[in-house]
């Protein structure tokens, strides 16, 4: 009992940092920042400390925007496993928009991850194993866990979708010759990291033009192949999925601005 006792007391104690510090940052990220030079797009936020600039509250993300002389990065952390299945359903678009005008039709567009609808990524988060503080097995089964994710991340996700970029087509493979980069990845926790990494030149960024728009949204999703039953009182009697189906989802984004560090 006591032993349940304390593992309940590390969630909890766990739980309120994660709010607190929710709290405490801004909505949008308020300062400019140049990227470490070790900074690797690999789905971890070592090089950040695991600090972020921002959590925004429409998104219920995490997120950091930084740059160096070659590339503007992005990197976001959600360990919500509502947030992460809203991710997979309908990916995260991020966009730039170097005229400082929200509805400017030149807007250049990332979307990633991207998963074919045959074959989706899906978490069964109940099923995490629990991590006992000081039991090495406990962390291994974690860590374990957490791999099979990250392999089915891998296998699963091997495209980027592209808007506005000339001379790019509208998808790319995630192994590509333009630079630019994605990573995912799940830690043992199952908070999940996403890093995007493109170049300052490709987004026709540069000093003369160092303040922009940018756009982070979590897509819409239609819902298709669902039909939902209800008796005549109105309660629900059933849901029923067809081959393919999806549930639906509403867009949630947020717009602010950046002026890259020198």
């Amino acid at each position: 009992m006591k032993k349940r006792e304390t593992i309940l007391s590390t969630l909890v104690q766990i739980f309120l940092t994660y709010n607190l510090i929710a709290q405490k940052l801004p909505t949008v990220q308020q300062n400019s920042l140049h990227a470490p030079n070790s900074i690797k797009i690999d789905g971890k936020a070592t090089e950040w400390g695991n600090v972020f600039q921002a959590y925004n509250h429409a998104t219920d993300l995490y997120y950091t925007l930084s740059n160096d002389d070659n590339n503007l990065y992005l990197i976001v952390r959600s360990a919500d496993p509502e947030i992460i299945r809203r991710i997979f359903n309908g990916s995260i678009a991020f966009s730039v928009n170097k005229n400082q005008k929200k509805d400017d039709m030149g807007t250049i567009s990332i979307t990633y991850p991207i998963f074919e609808k045959n074959n989706r990524m899906s978490v069964n988060f109940k099923a995490k194993p629990e991590i006992i503080p000081g039991d090495e097995k406990s962390i291994m089964k974690a860590d374990s866990f957490a791999n099979v994710m990250n392999q089915r991340l891998e296998n699963k996700s091997k495209t980027i979708g592209i808007k506005g970029i000339n001379g790019l087509d509208t998808v790319i493979s995630v192994y590509n010759e333009h630079n630019i980069k994605v990573a995912q990845l799940f830690d043992n926790k199952l908070n999940y990291t996403y890093e995007l990494a493109v170049p300052l030149t490709t987004l026709g960024l540069s000093a003369a033009s160092a303040k922009f728009f940018y756009h982070i949204m979590i897509n819409e999703v239609i819902e298709h192949g669902v039909t939902i039953t209800k008796d005549e009182s109105g309660k629900l009697t059933g849901v029923l999925f067809k081959g393919g189906a999806q549930l639906g989802q509403p867009a949630t984004d947020f717009w602010a601005e950046y002026t890259l560090a020198k």
